[in-house]
């Protein structure tokens, strides 16, 4: 289990609105999204695609590949997805060869 966890202050539009104190948490386990906690205004706004990657089972790295307009706070999914991406690809840096 691992809650990943993005604080409103890196987010433009929070910063924008004035709103940026909250945070947003994704709980996975083996990379599926199981929970998500939403302490933002507008919250609503983003928790029925949270709800949805729980029914699905998606994985939160697929979560990247959704397209979120810029500035909303939804974009915070995208980055925390993009880390889970990141973090994944990492694990398969031993099969690239260094051209140093």
């Amino acid at each position: 289990m691992r809650v990943w966890r993005r604080d409103l202050a890196h987010s433009d539009r929070a910063r924008a609105a004035s709103a940026a104190e909250g945070e947003l948490r994704i709980v996975t386990a083996n990379g599926r999204v199981v929970g998500a906690h939403v302490l933002a205004p507008g919250a609503g706004e983003l928790i029925g695609e949270l709800a949805l990657a729980i029914e699905r089972k998606l994985k939160l790295r697929e979560l990247a590949t959704v397209i979120h307009v810029y500035p909303t706070i939804a974009l915070a999914i995208q980055q925390l997805a993009g880390e889970a991406s990141y973090e994944a690809a990492r694990r398969f840096r031993w099969l690239v060869r260094s051209r140093a």
